[in-house]
């Protein structure tokens, strides 16, 4: 009897216990100078999770990508595992793991992401720790910054780094001239999260509309890095609307509506640092420009 009282309370805790990334994912993830602005110079691979392999009596997921938007030809490029919400990597020909992720971690910690930088670049601090819709489903959203710089890195539980999966340790902010964005997301077989920049997951279809016209004469603003607060010079007095600040993922970070614009003067002391879209709606239509905030 005592035994199966053990066996019962055990169960359930095996149940519940799952990947940090499953097996039925794929990721698309956009590569070049740069992306996530231009399309110029910019492609995409995809990448999924698939098959057991043991390494050195340790367990593993094999990491495959694709450069073939038909999905047929893929190659290794490492290998994955997770303990709890610690989520390591081993690059492929690779002797170590290395810590990718740490979905456990909390505001204020200092994480060792070492699977891409030099050891002067590889400590990162929490910054925040937010609760966020993404395509309809709260989130959590962890905001983290280099000890070293101001380059920040922004990772999404049960998506992965908004630089793409593999980039959970920096590798986007520590590659000279070259960056990595996620593109898409999916989960057996329906997206989970999508760049709001492009019109689908496939690199060359640039949204190219009123909505990312940069701002015209008519509208300016100041300072541009900013860390406090922004003006907007608007020396024709022309309606607005409203005001959204929009991060990298295409989420609404801020909104601002007319009666909240005193003089003009935005208040972004709370504002994690990065770069974002700033979307004025004027009746004039609609005028976009990038703001950075330190």
């Amino acid at each position: 009897m005592k035994y199966l009282l053990f066996l019962f309370s055990v169960l359930p805790i095996v149940g519940n216990s799952q990947l940090v990334f499953p097996t039925d994912m794929l990721w698309t993830t956009m590569s070049g100078p740069s992306c996530g602005y231009d399309e110029s110079d910019c492609r995409s691979y995809y990448t999924k999770i698939t098959g057991d392999t043991t390494i050195n009596e340790i367990q593993y997921k094999m990491v495959l990508t694709s450069s073939d938007s038909m999905l047929n030809d893929w190659s290794v490029a490492g290998f994955i595992r997770d303990v709890g919400q610690k989520v390591f990597y081993r690059q492929k020909n690779v002797e170590t793991d290395c810590l990718l992720y740490d979905f456990g971690c909390s505001e204020g910690d200092t994480l060792n992401l070492n699977c891409w930088c030099t050891d002067s670049l590889t400590h990162f601090k929490v910054d925040s720790i937010r609760f966020l819709p993404v395509m309809g489903i709260n989130r959590k959203h962890i905001y983290l910054s280099y000890l070293n710089n101001s380059s920040n890195e922004i990772w999404i539980e049960g998506i992965g780094s908004l630089s793409g999966l593999l980039n959970g340790g920096g590798r986007g902010n520590c590659m000279t001239g070259f960056h990595e964005g996620l593109l898409c997301c999916s989960k057996n077989g329906e997206k989970i999260y999508q760049y709001s920049k492009f019109a689908d997951c496939n690199i060359g279809s640039l949204i190219n509309n009123s909505e990312y016209n940069n701002l015209n004469q008519l509208l300016s603003l100041y300072p541009n890095p900013a860390n406090n607060k922004i003006t907007i010079s608007n020396p024709s007095s022309i309606s607005i609307k409203k005001i959204e600040l929009i991060d990298f993922s295409g989420r609404i970070v801020q909104l601002w509506e007319a009666s909240q614009l005193f003089e003009n003067t935005l208040n972004i002391q709370q504002i994690p640092p990065g770069i974002y879209l700033l979307k004025a709606t004027t009746d004039t239509g609609i005028k976009t420009g990038k703001l950075v905030v330190q």
